[in-house]
């Protein structure tokens, strides 16, 4: 009996440590599968994350990853949503997929989700949960299949579908997409270009119903699959049957794209109706402007530089050409005379700047094939033609024009020198007339004061009773033989300035010495005239090379026209202005002045204000012409100022010139000496009063 228990004791030793055994070594198999599910799940490219109540036990490699971490235990162990939480759009769904999860055993499928991270971001997702006892409380596994690059991709491609969509929509052209020769899509240009209201009156439509029959054939021929190229795009022109049964002309063009095993058409449709109907009138109006081109009588043309590209048939004929087609690709340079080459040249160089502006004219000869040389008239302007600058020019022979013109400005040339001699005649008409009226006055005095000297010493009464008498006759025979002597010198000098053979004799003068002496020696005669006479200057004395004697004439005569025209009570001022470079004098009086008709008359020769049968004052005409002359020969101007009623203003500008030598004793005595007194009353002859 004792021995059997132990037997048996034995034995029940022996089966424990067999099931020790055995159960050790399903544990060690239980933790090698435990290490290979767990080794399985941490390379799954889903997150897994095991949830015991609201703690986190477990989460794979990637968890760890869409956590922003690295390491497992930043989320292990912390509460249910830490690093990542529901989108608030989705809360509702989850929050009953939980409760559902919590309360029993059970599965839920794949939930499509938003996420947010605890930095802001938002991934998608699609979540499904497991939930199970163990050891008397609910675990959870949730699996999140992270979506984001493929919803992003989808976002993207739906994106683009609806921005090519609006693209097709908007374009001006009708955009048809074709299945098996029957209209599957179109956008809204071509509802509106085959007359339809709406997308659907077309989709399903046979394309051939649209086609003109005169190409169904062509079409038919391009869409046949054995000679089908993938992405081959063809270019062609139709016409298309609109809904309503209009025509309509169209430029197609068409690719041909395999997509899931199915030959897609698209095809691009323009209406090109108003395009054809323009070019037929172009073409029309271009039949008519070169038929009209060529009916006109002047020659056109047409060239690229210098090379003809067109020519009408009179530019043919200008050219001496027998057809316009022999000068086509010449050189228009081979039709110039060598003379006017390189002003050609020239001209072709510029009128490309000319472009939108007038276009410029110019004289040519052309040297015509048989050698004829012909004068022509040229307008020229330029255009661009396929962004090329081109030019049109147009011409016409003017070689008889010319000629006429020339004999036209013969016959004027010609009136205007009768014009000019029928002018000199009435001045040497005029001239003579003064002149006699000027040598017959003197000579008539002198003759009168002869005869009356004759009377008295005939009766011996000479030397007693008529001393005063024959005193004042003497008087008046030299004041004329002065004004005869005036009249003859003016008209010697005029004539020696006009052959050139008058001579100045230029020498170092105090100038102001000069016109002040001058001026003052007649001031007591101006006086007597109860005419006030002021003398000023800006300087003393002006050192410069002069003709003293002519100067003083100048002076002279000025003084001599200012007193014969201004009424007693006037005034008469002489001034003298020192400008540096110049000097200035001034004449100026408060006469009756000069009309301003006449101003531009009054230095020529033998001209006068007054005429012969009106004038009041006497004169021959030739005192400012040769004023004028003189003062020209110093080198200098004259210019006048007038009003009528208010006076006159003579201006005189001498340049200072220092270089010339000083007078000869001789001459300064001769100046010294009477010749003065005697000048004085030869320029003031016809004005002084016995």
């Amino acid at each position: 009996m004792g021995n059997k228990c132990i037997e048996e004791n034995k034995l029940l030793k022996r089966r424990i440590k067999e099931l020790e055994d055995r159960l050790r070594e399903a544990e060690g198999k239980l933790y090698n599968n435990e290490r290979t599910f767990k080794s399985v799940i941490d390379l799954s490219p889903n997150a897994v994350y095991m949830c015991r109540g609201k703690k986190m036990i477990y989460a794979n490699r990637q968890a760890v990853k869409i956590a922003n971490t690295k390491n497992p235990q930043d989320i292990v162990d912390k509460k249910v949503g830490f690093r990542i939480v529901n989108h608030p759009h989705y809360e509702d769904e989850v929050k009953k997929r939980v409760e559902l999860l919590l309360k029993e055993e059970t599965r839920v499928p794949y939930l499509e989700q938003r996420l947010v991270k605890d930095d802001g971001s938002v991934i998608y997702g699609e979540v499904a949960g497991l939930s199970f006892l163990e050891e008397g409380e609910m675990n959870v596994i949730t699996i999140l299949r992270e979506t984001t690059e493929r919803k992003l991709l989808e976002e993207e491609l739906k994106e683009n579908n609806e921005f090519y969509s609006n693209l097709i929509e908007s374009l001006p052209d009708a955009v048809f997409f074709t299945a098996s020769r029957e209209i599957t899509f179109t956008n809204a240009e071509g509802v509106r270009l085959l007359g339809a209201k709406h997308k659907e009156e077309l989709i399903g439509k046979e394309v051939l119903d649209f086609v003109h029959p005169t190409y169904r054939e062509e079409y038919l021929f391009k869409t046949d699959n054995r000679i089908f190229k993938k992405n081959q795009v063809k270019l062609s022109e139709g016409k298309l049957i609109k809904l309503d049964g209009t025509n309509i002309d169209v430029d197609i063009k068409s690719i041909h794209l395999l997509w899931k095993d199915q030959n897609i058409g698209v095809v691009i449709v323009r209406d090109v109706t108003e395009k054809k109907r323009v070019e037929t009138v172009l073409r029309q109006s271009e039949c008519i402007h070169r038929k009209f081109i060529d009916l006109l009588p002047i020659g056109a043309s047409i060239h690229d530089g210098d090379k003809i590209e067109f020519i009408n048939r009179k530019a043919a004929e200008l050219l001496g050409a027998s057809n316009e087609k022999d000068v086509i690709g010449k050189s228009l340079l081979n039709y110039v005379h060598p003379d006017y080459i390189e002003a050609s040249k020239n001209i072709l160089n510029n009128v490309g700047k000319l472009l939108g502006e007038d276009p410029p004219f110019f004289y040519n000869k052309i040297l015509r094939e048989d050698g004829k040389v012909i004068d022509i008239e040229t307008w020229a302007v330029t255009f661009y033609d396929n962004k090329k600058l081109k030019t049109i020019s147009v011409f016409r022979d003017v070689t008889d024009l010319l000629k006429v013109e020339e004999l036209k400005i013969r016959a004027e040339e010609n009136i205007r020198l009768l014009e000019e001699e029928r002018e000199l005649n009435k001045l040497r008409t005029e001239f003579f007339a003064n002149l006699s009226h000027e040598l017959k006055t003197p000579l008539n005095v002198i003759l009168g004061s002869q005869q009356l000297l004759s009377l008295y010493l005939k009766d011996n009464k000479l030397l007693s009773e008529c001393h005063g008498k024959v005193d004042k006759h003497l008087k008046i025979l030299r004041q004329n033989c002065n004004r005869l002597l005036r009249l003859i010198n003016n008209l010697i000098d005029i004539t020696k300035i006009d052959s050139g053979f008058f001579e100045i004799n230029m020498k170092s003068h105090d100038i102001i010495n000069v016109i002040e002496e001058i001026t003052l020696s007649v001031a007591e005669y101006i006086e007597s005239n109860d005419i006030k006479l002021i003398f000023d200057t800006e300087v003393e004395e002006k050192k410069m090379c002069c003709d003293a004697d002519k100067i003083e004439r100048i002076i002279l005569n000025l003084l001599s026209n200012a007193i014969k025209f201004t009424e007693p009570g006037g005034t008469i001022n002489v001034n003298i202005y020192d400008k540096k470079d110049k000097l200035v004098i001034s004449i100026k009086d408060t006469g009756i002045g000069i009309p301003e008709d006449k101003l531009c008359i009054i230095f020529d020769r033998f001209r006068q204000v007054d005429d012969l049968f009106t004038r009041t004052h006497e004169g021959s005409g030739i005192g400012l012409a040769l004023v004028k002359s003189l003062v020209e020969m110093h080198g200098g101007t004259i210019s006048v100022y007038s009003e009528v009623g208010e006076g006159s203003e003579f201006i005189i500008k001498l340049p200072i010139n220092q270089t010339c030598g000083e007078p000869s004793r001789e001459y300064r005595a001769k100046r010294l000496d009477g010749e003065k007194v005697e000048r004085i009353q030869v320029e003031f002859a016809d004005i002084y009063s016995l």
